[in-house]
């Protein structure tokens, strides 16, 4: 079952980013992940309200989804631990090994989307988001319907979504509300595990 896990694991980390830098050169995700030792990021995503914050510092890792579906993941390498909780019931599950300290899946799938459409993404101007410089690019959905389109700000210097507008059919947004790169320490992944009660996960 460990095995299994790590793998699926992994297997997310192996689709690319589009983002782009300055010079136009495509990043990986990988890429973008060795650039970033320690990290932190916030998220807002609509029309539903999710909030999504991930924090990695070298030793551990913290992930918040808050919304519909409240979830926290707390990874801790010098235990060799991994904690799947739940703040509502104040349970969780905790495993006896680590997984690959990345961007977790929910964050990933919101950050680099853009892959996705790149055959179809058009450069259409450039802003800034947080304060941060960032191209924007325009992905026409249905050439038949030019309100289905979707636009992606893309990060110039790590080359992740800043933010996202969806418009036809379906309406969603997506924006980076906060991004530290560097300097950020274990007191930003630090979560106090006291008021869970916790079962032990599966191993091998």
């Amino acid at each position: 079952m460990k095995k299994l896990l790590a793998s699926a694991f992994i297997l997310t980390l192996a689709f690319s980013a589009f983002g782009k830098d300055s010079d136009n050169v495509a990043k990986t995700r990988k890429e973008v992940e060795a650039a970033l030792p320690n990290y932190s990021v916030s998220i807002v995503t609509g029309p539903s309200a999710f909030h999504y914050y991930q924090a990695l510092c070298g030793k551990s890792m913290l992930y918040k989804m808050e919304g519909a579906l409240n979830q926290i993941k707390y990874v801790d390498i010098a235990a060799d631990k991994h904690y799947d909780l739940d703040p509502e019931t104040k349970t969780g599950t905790v495993f006896n090994y680590t997984l690959p300290l990345s961007f977790d899946g929910n964050i990933a799938n919101l950050l680099f989307v853009s892959d996705f459409y790149k055959d179809k993404m058009v450069k259409t101007g450039s802003e800034k988001i947080i304060g941060r410089d960032a191209t924007v690019y325009t992905a026409k959905l249905d050439p038949k319907n030019k309100k289905e389109e979707i636009k992606f700000w893309i990060d110039n210097e790590y080359g992740f979504i800043l933010k996202s507008v969806q418009t036809g059919s379906r309406n969603k947004t997506m924006e980076v509300t906060a991004f530290k790169a560097g300097g950020v320490t274990e007191k930003d992944c630090a979560f106090d595990l006291k008021d869970y009660k916790l079962t032990q996960g599966g191993g091998d």
